[in-house]
């Protein structure tokens, strides 16, 4: 699904706050943990929606002291949700969990029902070919891995999706193109998926790599609809300026797909090339 960028989208700062915060009766060979909240209001204005109003939240929780490591990967959780005058809705949980024994559970529950748009088939399409349609979906899809060393992991890869496609352009190409999953359906997929992962701070990184390789394989078999293998890789790496806190990182991604019945919201074949920098 693809979610554009509003004539103006506003965050403001409302609230942040930092807890020490012992989570269970502590010996000494037990540490504290640290817990951090933060939250965002958001107010923006699309064609397509009308005014949005909603909020994103942070909340990132460590052992005390962790942060010093060559690699600080601390919990986080991150809530966010968007409303809309034309009655639209948008509602996700991003979660990662380091757990005990180097085990790393990562997932996104997702409730949509937003506009989504459609360029055509093929590449002789305009960009004000376009068609506007509301998909409506719930999703479950994440990871499971573990650490096979300190920058290495291994795992498996879910997701499962329910899709109802409306609101479509009324003698616009998709209504009438037969693609699959123009009537909705489920969507289960499960697979491998490998991970290097050298940065030295997963929330503000300022050296390392990061390497991501998945595979999907979605199947009638798993209890879905729909037959095909999704392919992801996500490759990034981190660069500091020396003496100073101003940092850069170029990033490479794409997302591949192959099948003889494939949910068609899913399989746009894409890659991107992306080289911001930051200051902290």
């Amino acid at each position: 699904m693809q979610i554009r960028v509003g004539v103006f989208t506003l965050f403001f700062y409302l609230f942040t706050g930092l807890l020490t915060v012992p989570l269970s009766a502590q010996s000494d060979s037990t540490s504290s943990h640290m817990l951090k909240f933060s939250i965002y209001p958001v107010l923006g204005y699309q064609p397509e929606t009308s005014m949005m109003f909603g909020a994103i939240g942070f909340i990132v929780f460590s052992k005390s002291g962790s942060e010093q490591s060559d690699h600080f990967r601390p919990s986080n959780i991150s809530p966010y949700f968007l409303y809309t005058l034309n009655n639209q809705m948008l509602f996700a949980i991003d979660v990662e969990l380091y757990l005990n024994n180097d085990y790393n559970l990562q997932f996104k529950p997702r409730l949509y029902n937003y506009p989504d748009f459609f360029f055509g088939i093929g590449n002789g399409n305009e960009p004000e070919d376009e068609e506007i349609y509301t998909n409506v979906f719930q999703q479950v899809e994440g990871t499971f891995m573990k650490f096979t060393d300190e920058e290495w992991s291994l795992g498996i890869r879910f997701d499962i999706q329910h899709n109802t496609l409306r609101d479509f352009s009324e003698n616009g190409q998709l209504i009438s193109s037969g693609l699959p999953g123009l009537r909705g359906g489920f969507n289960v997929g499960i697979g491998p998926a490998a991970q290097y992962d050298s940065r030295d701070n997963i929330l503000y990184p300022g050296k390392g790599a990061y390497l991501r390789s998945e595979v999907n394989f979605y199947s009638d078999a798993l209890g879905g609809d729909f037959n095909y293998t999704l392919f992801k890789i996500d490759l990034r790496k981190y660069f500091s300026i020396k003496n100073s806190k101003i940092y850069w990182h170029s990033r490479g991604w794409a997302i591949l797909s192959a099948g003889r019945k494939c949910l068609f919201t899913n399989c746009k074949n894409r890659w991107r090339y992306q080289a911001p920098g930051n200051c902290q």
